[in-house]
C-alpha cells in the first residue's frame, strides 16, 4: 500500500522545480479562495472560511495520477451535494471536505503527514456550523450518512487493492513461469537441479492459475518465486556458457582453475550458490505443493489418475518435520522423485505401467518407516535396540531416497531409447525411398 503523503519534497529537485511547486500551490488556494468570493458573496464570512476549508480538503493534491486520489475526493463531493439539502452551501463543502480528509485518513492508516494540520480548522469551522444546528429529520440523516459514506469507500478501498494486488501477483507469477521455463529448456543445469528446476515449473504454472486470485495468499510468496525463477536461470545460462566455452582446450583449464580457487576460498563448510540454490528450490516446491493441494488449485483431467501419488508425495512433505534434518532431506527427495515420477507417467503412456508398479510397492514402505521411526523416537525408554533401529530407518530412507531417484531416470532413459529408435526407424525409411 503506497503512501498517499504528499512526495514533492521526498527526492532532491532543482531550485526551479521547488519554485514551480510552491507557485502552483500558491495558485491553488487562490484559486479556491476567488471561487468562494464569487459564489458565496453575500453569506457571512464564518460560512466562507468553512467552504475554503472544505474545498481545500476536496481538492486532489499530491499523486494525482493514482486513481486512489479519485475515490475520497468522489464520496467527498457526494458528502457535499447531500449537505445541500439541510445546511448552506458553504458548510455543506465543509461537510464534504471533511468526509474526503476522514477518507484519506483511512487511505494512509493515520500517516498523512502534514494534512494533520487541517484537522484544527475542521474542527473550528464546525464548531461555527454546529452553531446553527436545529433538529430535523434531514440533519439526521446527514449525520448517519456520513458513517455510511465512510465505510462504503473503506470497502471499495479494500477491494482496489486487492484487484492491484491480484494483478501484479500474476504478473509476478508468469514472469516467473517464463524464466524458468526457459531455464528448463537450455538443458544446460545439473540433472538434480533440472529435475527440480523442472518440477518447480509445474508447482509454479499450477500456482499461477489460481495464487494470482487468491484473497488469502501471502503475497510475499510470488516475488521469492520470481526471485529464486532468476537464480535458477542465471545458472542455466552460467552453465550453458560455461559449457560453450569448455570446447577450447584453453579456456576449459582457466574455468577448472577458478573452479578450484572457488571451492578453496569458500572452505569445507562453505555453500555454492547452486547448492544454495537448489536447497530454495526445495523449500519453495515443498511450499508450493502444499498450497497446489489446499484445494484452491483447478484440477486437470488426468489429475484423479495420479491424485494419490500426489497426495501420497505431499504427506511426505508434511511428516519429514519429525525427523532429524539429515533423514528429512532423504524424505523431501523421495517426495519430489515421486512427482517427477507422476509427470513421466502423464507425459508417457510407456512409463504408466512401470512407474506404477514402483510407487505401489515403495510408496507405503516409505511412510511405514517414517510413522515407525517417529513412535521409536517418541518412547521415553531408549535402549541399544530402539538406537540401531533408528539408524537403520535413516539408512533405509537414504537408500530409498536413490532408488526413487534412479526410477525417475530410467523413465526418462526410456523415453530417450524410444525417441532414438523412433528416428532409426524414420532414417531407414527414408533411404529406402532414396532420401
Amino acid at each position: 500500500m503506497p503512501d498517499i503523503r504528499d512526495t514533492t519534497h521526498d527526492e532532491p529537485k532543482s531550485t526551479t522545480s521547488i519554485a514551480g511547486a510552491v507557485l502552483r500551490r500558491v495558485g491553488v488556494h487562490f484559486a479556491l479562495i476567488l471561487a468562494v468570493v464569487l459564489f458565496l458573496e453575500s453569506a457571512p464570512i464564518e460560512e466562507q472560511i468553512a467552504a475554503y476549508i472544505g474545498l481545500i480538503c476536496l481538492f486532489p493534491r499530491g499523486r494525482m495520477a493514482s486513481p486512489q486520489w479519485y475515490g475520497p475526493t468522489g464520496l467527498g463531493v457526494l458528502q457535499a451535494l447531500l449537505a445541500m439539502f439541510s445546511w448552506p452551501p458553504g458548510y455543506a463543502m465543509l461537510f464534504g471536505g471533511f468526509q474526503t480528509w476522514a477518507q484519506r485518513l483511512l487511505l494512509g492508516r493515520g500517516r498523512i503527514g502534514w494534512e494533520w494540520s487541517v484537522l484544527p480548522m475542521l474542527l473550528i469551522c464546525f464548531h461555527d456550523a454546529f452553531s446553527l444546528w436545529e433538529y430535523s429529520i434531514m440533519n439526521l440523516l446527514l449525520l448517519i450518512s456520513f458513517p455510511i459514506l465512510l465505510a462504503a469507500g473503506w470497502l471499495l478501498l479494500r477491494r482496489s487493492r486487492r484487484a492491484a494486488q491480484s494483478g501484479l501477483r500474476a504478473k509476478l507469477l508468469e514472469q516467473s513461469r517464463q524464466t524458468l521455463k526457459a531455464a528448463v529448456a537450455r538443458r544446460s543445469l545439473p540433472e538434480e537441479m533440472q529435475a527440480q528446476a523442472e518440477l518447480l515449473l509445474k508447482q509454479a504454472g499450477e500456482y499461477s492459475r489460481w495464487g494470482a486470485g487468491d484473497p488469502d495468499d501471502p503475497f510475499p510468496l510470488a516475488p521469492r518465486v520470481l526471485a529464486t525463477a532468476q537464480s535458477v536461470d542465471k545458472i542455466a545460462r552460467t552453465a550453458s556458457l560455461n559449457a560453450e566455452a569448455e570446447k577450447d582446450s584453453d579456456i576449459s583449464r582457466w574455468i577448472n582453475s577458478a573452479r578450484r580457487i572457488d571451492r578453496r576460498t569458500r572452505g569445507s563448510s562453505g555453500s555454492s550458490p547452486e547448492e544454495l540454490t537448489l536447497k530454495d528450490m526445495r523449500a519453495l516446491t515443498a511450499l508450493l505443493i502444499e498450497k497446489n493441494g489446499s484445494g484452491f488449485a483447478q484440477s486437470s483431467p488426468q489429475a484423479g489418475e495420479y491424485a494419490d501419488y500426489e497426495r501420497s508425495a505431499r504427506e511426505l512433505l508434511q511428516k519429514k518435520g519429525v525427523l532429524p534434518e539429515d533423514a528429512g532431506a532423504f524424505v523431501e527427495k523421495i517426495a519430489f522423485s515421486t512427482l517427477n515420477i507422476v509427470e513421466s507417467m502423464r507425459g508417457d503412456p510407456a512409463d504408466v505401467a512401470p512407474g506404477k508398479r514402483f510407487l505401489d510397492k515403495y510408496l507405503p514402505i516409505t511412510h511405514r518407516i517414517i510413522d515407525e521411526h517417529k513412535r521409536l523416537s517418541g518412547m521415553k525408554v531408549s535402549s541399544g535396540e530402539i538406537k540401531d533401529s533408528l539408524e537403520r530407518s535413516h539408512e533405509m530412507l537414504e537408500r530409498l531416497a536413490k532408488a526413487f531417484a534412479d526410477e525417475y531416470a530410467a523413465l526418462q532413459q526410456n523415453d530417450a531409447i524410444n525417441f532414438t529408435a523412433e528416428l532409426n526407424a524414420l532414417d531407414a525409411v527414408l533411404k529406402m525411398q532414396g532420401h
